[in-house]
């Protein structure tokens, strides 16, 4: 029986009792019960087979062994690299992930201070106050942050203080405060977060001192004094707050607000009372006026009436007696008037005899009258003739006239 020639690498597996197959890089499988026979058969090729049996096993185990070595070789290089290639890796996602978390913020209306949360790491720094800005303090540290602004403190119902009757009566007032910075550090160190606590009630106390110092009617009529007195207060008492350092600041009276005074409902009421019964008074006083005013009118009326008309009889007993006045100045130029011309006449004439000086005077009385007919006294009277038939003197009513 010829037997197919082994591969170049070759293992046989026994087994007890059972028969076991030979494993080959062909794949091929051998049934180990008639190999057997056939090697029982001829012995002489059994001692062939061992001998190369010998060289392949030999032949395997260096070839083995350099395999072995060198995927060994390459393994380790390949580690070493894949495991710089995670480290390095690792270091920048954690470079990524922390460096963000090292930077802090401080905002524009805050002051900061550093925090380590670390335990052992110290706690907060008290050396240095942080204003707005990015700091570099690396991780696991926080921030505890103080208002830089002015902060409200209102009081509503705390406030109390009593009238002279005992009467409670509430005092809503507020001010607002600021923190410098130089006093951060040592308002934290002494409160820590409780510190607005310690202000309000602080103030509270010092606005109680001065708020039962006034009545209540002192609330109305002296608003300004009892302002600034509490303002006083307030600025007296949080200066040493912290001490001897200011650490809080009001910096003007405009900054503390006195507001409403919380009357109690009695006294509400009796007030109102009053101001109805004053306010009564003087709606009768008013009505009083009025009559007052009303008569004293009439009365003026009457004087002015009366003014007027004794005006009105002095005017026209003024103006007949201008007018008389200016009758008689006329009478008189006009008799002036009259004399002269007569005399003017007299001397144009030439009379010389009494008789017919008093003739013409007589004609002249006649024709000064309202009802002289002078075409009838023309008739009648020859005043001057001179032996010339063609001259005549006429003399009119109101004046001569001399006809030639």
């Amino acid at each position: 029986m010829s037997t197919k020639k082994h591969s170049r690498y070759t293992k046989r597996y026994h087994m007890h009792g059972s028969s076991s197959y030979t494993y080959t890089d062909s794949k091929s499988y051998i049934d180990s019960k008639s190999s057997s026979t056939s090697i029982s058969s001829t012995s002489t090729s059994m001692s062939d087979v061992e001998a190369q049996r010998n060289e392949t096993n030999h032949t395997c185990t260096s070839c083995k062994r350099a395999f072995c070595n060198y995927c060994k070789r390459a393994f380790c290089n390949c580690y070493v690299l894949w495991t710089i290639i995670i480290l390095v890796s690792i270091g920048l996602l954690l470079l990524i992930i922390l460096l963000p978390l090292s930077y802090y913020y401080v905002e524009y209306d805050k002051y900061a201070l550093d925090r380590n949360k670390i335990h052992g790491g110290g706690g907060i720094d008290y050396k240095h106050t942080y204003e707005y800005g990015r700091y570099f303090w690396g991780v696991g540290h926080t921030t505890e942050t103080i208002p830089r602004i002015l902060q409200l403190v209102e009081y509503k119902t705390e406030l109390l203080a009593f009238t002279t009757s005992g009467l409670e009566f509430m005092i809503e007032c507020s001010f607002h405060y600021r923190i410098p910075r130089n006093g951060v550090t040592t308002l934290f160190r002494l409160y820590h977060q409780s510190y607005s606590n310690q202000i309000r009630s602080v103030a509270l106390r010092a606005l109680k001192n001065v708020a039962t110092e006034y009545s209540l009617d002192e609330y109305i009529t002296k608003r300004k004094i009892i302002h600034l007195a509490m303002y006083n207060e307030l600025v007296i008492d949080l200066s040493t707050l912290c001490g001897d350092i200011k650490c809080i600041e009001i910096p003007h009276p405009q900054h503390f607000q006195l507001r409403k005074v919380v009357v109690p409902t009695s006294i509400h009421n009796t007030w109102l009372l009053s101001v109805i019964r004053i306010e009564e008074n003087i709606a009768q006083q008013n009505i009083q006026t009025k009559i007052l005013v009303e008569k004293e009118t009439e009365r003026l009326e009457s004087i002015i009436s009366a003014n007027i008309t004794l005006i009105n009889i002095a005017r026209d007993n003024e103006i007949a007696l201008l007018i008389q006045s200016a009758k008689a100045e006329e009478f008189r130029i006009i008799n002036t008037a009259k004399g002269d011309g007569i005399k003017i006449l007299i001397d144009a004439i030439g009379l010389i005899d009494k008789n017919d000086i008093e003739k013409l005077l007589d004609i002249m009385l006649v024709l000064d009258s309202k009802d002289t007919d002078l075409k009838k006294i023309y008739r009648n009277y020859n005043i001057f003739n001179d032996g010339i038939s063609t001259t005549k003197v006429i003399i009119g009513a109101s004046d001569a006239i001399v006809t030639v």
